[in-house]
């Protein structure tokens, strides 16, 4: 019982896991493929979306700050 639970703690190593969802992709149907492709493009959008705003606020804020110490 004790090499199960090493093996169950081997098995949750980051590179194995990858190695999991690859081979979870692998099986998708084309249409179930094409849906998980849509999905990580809108994901990617929103996050560069978010990311492009922190920065915009970011840059006001320094703005704001140099122009009230003046």
């Amino acid at each position: 019982m004790s090499s199960l639970k090493g093996l169950s703690k081997y098995l949750r190593k980051p590179i194995l896991e990858k190695l999991f969802q690859l081979a979870g992709y692998s099986k998708l149907k084309p249409e179930e493929r094409e849906m998980y492709n849509a999905s990580l493009r809108n994901k990617w959008d929103a996050e560069s979306i978010r990311s492009s705003q922190e920065e915009l606020l970011k840059r006001a804020r320094e703005k704001a700050m140099a122009f009230t110490h003046c």
